[in-house]
């Protein structure tokens, strides 16, 4: 449902009554979650539509968040918590004290870790995941991310070219994607460049890999090939966000193009008046 909100046009997503709506997330319902393989992919499933929705999601916390809360947090953009929130990775614990060969579950406390910034638990249970599961390509576009948001850029791209490699991997365009942001933030620009047009080919739906792919160009001084990418997103009033019209203008203005340049001024400042 979120996806299908995104492209109707949704702003942002906000998470809010954790404990309420997710199994697992109160002590409660961690015995439910452990035990039933349904529910706990359901989850999963759930925390993947989060991480990879184009449009911002917000986990907004008041109260307790264990395990499947947390997992939440962890996949959306923004956390805001009151001052009396509780957090703890119990659903997780408990599952690996009940599955200790459950990769999967390593997986998600290696994001989780992450999210706490403790990277040390981090490495370990992402380490312990692709030790159980040496194929999982998954866990190794995860952990690529962890690593490049830590500025590890060649331990991620490592991650990252582990998981393209593995047969009949399906995320290859967001692997791609990543990749090519990680070498941007790496200011390896003529690489990112190159995996995000990969990425482009293989989904040439996602506005973020058309508006990072015309970022990376903007950046390289090849501003007619940015133009064509940052175009396909803003004429679309549910893609085209504040990021996507000023890169349009700052495009159009280094074009000598001073009226478009102006115009999608003008339409960030109506549609972003703050």
């Amino acid at each position: 449902r979120d996806a299908k909100e995104a492209k109707a046009g949704l702003s942002a997503r906000v998470m809010t009554d954790l404990t309420r709506h997710i199994p697992g997330a109160t002590l409660a319902g961690v015995a439910r979650l452990v035990t039933n393989e349904r529910i706990a992919r359901n989850q999963a499933n759930l925390m993947t539509t989060l991480n990879e929705l184009s449009k911002p999601t917000i986990a907004r916390m008041q109260g307790p968040a264990y395990g499947g809360g947390i997992g939440l947090i962890a996949a959306c953009d923004i956390a805001v918590a009151t001052y009396d929130a509780l957090f703890a990775l119990t659903e997780v614990k408990l599952a690996l004290q009940a599955y200790p060969e459950y990769g999967a579950a390593y997986n998600l406390s290696g994001l989780i870790y992450a999210a706490l910034g403790n990277m040390a638990q981090a490495d370990a249970s992402f380490t312990r995941a692709l030790q159980i599961n040496p194929r999982d390509g998954d866990t190794m576009q995860n952990y690529g991310w962890v690593l490049c948001q830590n500025k590890r850029y060649a331990e991620a791209e490592a991650q990252f070219q582990q998981a393209l490699s593995q047969p009949n991997y399906r995320g290859a365009a967001r692997t791609l994607r990543a990749m090519g942001l990680c070498q941007a933030r790496d200011n390896r620009l003529a690489d990112a460049e190159a995996s995000l047009m990969r990425s482009y080919q293989i989904d040439p739906s996602s506005a973020e890999t058309a508006y990072t792919l015309a970022d990376v160009q903007y950046r390289r001084g090849e501003f007619e090939r940015a133009r064509f990418y940052v175009d396909r997103v803003n004429k679309s009033p549910d893609q085209s966000n504040a990021q996507t019209l000023w890169l349009g203008a700052r495009i159009e203005y280094k074009l000598g193009n001073r009226p478009l340049a102006f115009g999608l001024g003008d339409q960030l400042r109506k549609r972003y008046p703050q």
